[in-house]
């Protein structure tokens, strides 16, 4: 009897393991968290702070084909500091560990996150200070121990653009970044990891003495810089994985940094409701700027854009105006951040001349139909578009293939290309711009 048992507990045992391998458990290690990639792609585009004769774009080099060898392999030519990357301390510090000290608890860390945004968009140059994190911790808490704090300036919308590294015309740097003394702060009173920033430098641009590298990495601490998708961190509560290279006496490297958020990633986005610019959105160069303000409506699958374009930040002197209608759609949830594909159908293009100007420009650019333009007069350019003022015809661009991404109340698009069109489904942007829209009247049942 007691072979028997034991026979058919063995039974048992067996036909249910074959049960559970035929259906297995589902692993989900998250546990009510989702991740959040900070990474960049690195490709021979992504900028890089220009050293003449040190620094150089970044390659990808075939040393073997499928073709002609039967596997592929590339070789990189590559510095240390290109990328998504870290800063080890003998970057800057005589005597400092090189990257292969960084140890496995260094590698899984808490981040919070100070939302710097208004300062950088008034002042390009701006720094953080020690009353600006004492004051981001009378509303969040004190920041705890080994935490990378990270500055979020909304910079990363500008990668692709010479606004990134704002290059004057003396060679002049301009980004925000974070100032020696609140550095020192970080590291000696709040025993922070080190920072991380979504600018090419945590260093305020115009400073070339790079004092705060010299005072953070001159302290033992580590940094994270052109880091992405800052916005999709919750102030604090997230916990960061540095995917650092393990290289002996490197001063740093291109880096894959993951963040594990609490909470489940968002899966809609109501857009319903009438959307305005916060402010005026900056157009062209220094040199030759102009601004432009935008009033977007959403209703079921219509959407409106009425938008003006002027020459000063007060928009009392009007250049043009204009205004789009169509039926969008939703799309997938992006890679790259807690934004979802936008397609915007056009049905509608018009614009409108404000000043006789504006309505010589377009009667000589042979703009609409019917003859001369008129001050004040508006007419359809749907079918032919208005290339002077790259508006596309019906023809060539039906659709755009954009990105919506709402936080905070805020609703942001795509990052607009500096050159080109969003007219191609293979040019929609990875990540939305730092222009936002705040919603001024809930949905309005109307779309038109």
């Amino acid at each position: 009897m007691k072979s028997l048992n034991c026979a058919l507990a063995l039974s048992l045992f067996f036909t249910g393991s074959a049960a559970a391998q035929s259906e297995p458990l589902p692993f989900n290690p998250l546990h009510g968290h989702h991740l959040v990639d900070l990474t960049h792609p690195l490709d021979s585009d992504f900028p890089y702070i220009p050293v003449p004769g040190v620094t150089f774009p970044f390659e990808l080099q075939p040393i073997a084909t499928l073709e002609t060898a039967g596997v592929a392999a590339n070789a990189w030519r590559i510095h240390e500091h290109q990328g998504t990357q870290i800063d080890a301390p003998n970057h800057f510090a005589p005597g400092g560990v090189g990257l292969d000290a960084l140890g496995p608890q260094d590698l899984v860390v808490p981040i919070v996150v100070i939302d710097f945004r208004s300062e950088a968009a008034a002042d390009r140059d701006a720094v953080l200070t020690v009353e600006q994190v004492l004051a981001w911790e009378a509303v969040h808490g004190r920041i705890p121990e080994r935490a990378v704090v990270a500055l979020w300036t909304g910079w990363d919308s500008r990668i692709g653009d010479p606004r990134y590294i704002g290059l004057d015309d003396e060679g002049v740097k301009h980004f925000p970044g974070i100032g020696p003394e609140a550095a020192i702060f970080l590291v000696e009173e709040r025993m922070a990891w080190g920072v991380a920033v979504d600018t090419l430098s945590f260093d305020p641009g115009p400073d070339h003495t790079y004092a705060s590298h010299r005072a953070l990495l001159g302290r033992g601490r580590w940094a994270l810089e052109a880091v992405a998708n800052l916005g999709r961190l919750p102030p604090r509560g997230a916990t960061l994985f540095i995917g650092a290279p393990r290289v002996r006496d490197a001063t740093g490297g291109p880096t894959r940094l993951i963040a594990l958020v609490p909470g489940a990633a968002p899966t809609s986005v109501n857009l319903d409701g009438i959307w305005e610019s916060i402010g005026p959105e900056p157009l062209g160069t220094v040199a030759r700027q102009s601004f432009l303000t935008r009033r977007f409506t959403f209703s079921a699958d219509r959407w409106e854009i009425q938008f003006t374009v002027s020459a000063d930040i007060e928009a009392r002197q009007l250049i043009l105006q204009g205004r789009n209608a169509g039926r969008f759609r939703l799309g997938a949830p992006l890679a790259t951040s807690d934004g979802f594909e936008a397609d915007f159908i056009f049905d509608e293009r018009s614009l409108t001349a404000p000043t006789a100007q504006t309505a010589a420009a377009l009667t000589a650019a042979g703009c609409g139909d019917g003859g001369p333009w008129t001050v004040g007069e508006t007419r359809s350019v749907y079918e032919d578009g208005c290339a002077a003022f790259r508006v596309p015809g019906a023809a060539a661009c039906p659709s755009e293939y954009d990105v919506v991404r709402q936080r905070d109340n805020r609703l942001y698009l795509g990052a607009r290309p500096t050159a080109g069109d969003l007219c191609r489904s293979d040019r929609r942007p990875e990540r939305s711009g730092e222009a936002g829209l705040i919603k001024v009247q809930a949905s309005t049942g109307t779309g038109r």
